[in-house]
């Protein structure tokens, strides 16, 4: 019974891993990650042409908010956000690139302004790269 008793408990014993080497696990983890970027366009199989772009009213979910006076406003429901255009920026990111210049988030949001467009980006705290005309911004990890 006794020999029964100590297969059973060799069958089914549980090796855990001291704290050194789960830190060790746990820093090798870390090191070793790395995003997996998706073309996300390729992999559905969309034309690039075919995304409606605009900033979506937070509230309604229409497309074009209009930017005026430092304000998104909302067409169909009159809804007013400052912050509004994150969420395009997020889409932006996850549909078509990681990084977004001035003019290509103008484009996205229907803004016609590169200052306006310049300080809506400045207020976002994403990473930048470039200088000045090749300033551009960058998806924080």
């Amino acid at each position: 019974m006794l020999t029964n008793l100590n297969s059973i408990k060799k069958l089914h014993s549980i090796e855990r891993l001291n704290e050194k080497q789960l830190k060790k696990m746990n820093q090798t983890l870390l090191k070793k990650h790395a995003e997996h970027e998706i073309d996300v366009m390729k992999f559905i199989k969309v034309n690039p042409d075919a995304i409606l772009t605009g900033v979506h009213c937070p509230k309604c979910g229409s497309l074009p908010m209009i930017y005026h006076w430092g304000k998104w406003r909302c067409t169909v429901c009159k809804t007013t956000s400052d912050t509004a255009h994150h969420q395009a920026v997020e889409d932006y990111f996850y549909l078509i690139k990681p990084s977004i210049t001035n003019a290509e988030f103008r484009k996205f949001t229907h803004l016609t302004s590169v200052f306006s467009a310049s300080r809506l980006l400045g207020q976002m705290n994403l990473h930048l790269g470039g200088e000045k005309k090749n300033r551009f911004y960058i998806k924080p990890s």
